[in-house]
Formats: C-alpha cells, sequence, structure tokens
C-alpha cells in the first residue's frame, strides 16, 4: 500500500468548526506529476473532533499508483496552539520549524493561478519529512498557502520522492469549486 503522511505541525487559521472540509485533487499535468506510475489521487480532510488543546482531522484519501490502488482513512490530532497565526509570521521571519516529522522553512511568496483566480502566497519548504512507509525516501514538499483557503490554508502541494530509487513527483490542488458551492 503506498501512502505518504501529511504533516501539519501548524496551521495558520482559526480551527475549524467540527463538520469542515478541504479537498485536495492531483494534477494530472506531467510538469507535476509522475503520470507514468501516479494514475489518480485525491484526498477530503474533515474536522471531527475539537478541544481547547487539539483538533482531530480525518484524512479520507484514494489512489492509483502504477498497478495498484486503495484508499484509508486515518483520524490526526492536531494542537491547538498549530493554528497560532504568529507561527507563520515567525517563519516569514527566518526561523525554521524542525518536528520529529519534518523541518519547515519559509521560501518566499508567490502569485498562484487556480482556475482563473489569482493568489497570494506563503510558500514554505518542508524537508527532512520521515518516511511512512519502506522504500520511500528523500521526500521534500513544496506547500502554497493562502488565508483564502478554508480549513488547512493550503491551496497547492508539490511532492517529490524517491521510490525503491525511482524519481517520482505529484502536485496536489486544492478544489476550490467544491468548498465554495
Amino acid at each position: 500500500m503506498f501512502t505518504m503522511k501529511l504533516v501539519f505541525p501548524f496551521l495558520p487559521l482559526l480551527p475549524p468548526a467540527v463538520g469542515s472540509t478541504s479537498r485536495y485533487e492531483l494534477v494530472p499535468d506531467r510538469s507535476r506529476t509522475s503520470t507514468s506510475f501516479i494514475k489518480r489521487a485525491d484526498a477530503q480532510f474533515t474536522v471531527v473532533a475539537t478541544s481547547e488543546t487539539s483538533t482531530q482531522l480525518e484524512i479520507d484519501y484514494d489512489y492509483v499508483v502504477a498497478s495498484a490502488s486503495g484508499s484509508d482513512i486515518q483520524v490526526k490530532e492536531v494542537s491547538v496552539s498549530s493554528f497560532d497565526p504568529a507561527n507563520l509570521d515567525r517563519l516569514r521571519a527566518g526561523e525554521v520549524f524542525t518536528t520529529s516529522d519534518a523541518t519547515i522553512q519559509h521560501a518566499g511568496y508567490e502569485k498562484v493561478k487556480l482556475a482563473g483566480l489569482v493568489y497570494s502566497t506563503d510558500v514554505l519548504k518542508v524537508t527532512n519529512v520521515k518516511s511512512p512507509m519502506s522504500g520511500l525516501t528523500d521526500i521534500v514538499a513544496t506547500v502554497y498557502m493562502s488565508p483564502s483557503v478554508p480549513l488547512l490554508g493550503i491551496l497547492r502541494v508539490d511532492a517529490a520522492a524517491k521510490y525503491n530509487g525511482v524519481r517520482l513527483k505529484a502536485g496536489l490542488d486544492w478544489e476550490h469549486w467544491a468548498e465554495l458551492d
């Protein structure tokens, strides 16, 4: 089974309400995704519980990779302090966040066009990502964050890794039309 662990050391938005969702879909563009290996992938994040100290996110994802396919649902707990907007300000000022799962640093700002709309984003580089499975190494992600995007604040993710020595990349975009219905 091929799964990729998603790392959220902080989320620069207010804690979301139970039932809030955000959906992402694989971009089948060869410049962003290894389309010969990764055929389809999508993910939905839903807030299933909140407390004074944490928020539980249900991560529901489906994928088709080479000749394998599957789906999974996981629940991750995110600390309420993760939603502190000061964390993004600290990254913008040059601080590097290191967790047991990854290292995150601010890599500047970029305008990102998605479905005809232009978003101003903070670009974060995520390196030293802890591998969720055997054979998956050298995981790196570029995350484009915008306060315009509900729940996670993540507009786009471009990830790269090696799987048993083969270089792979995958681009995921926020399914904005689903959120705005």
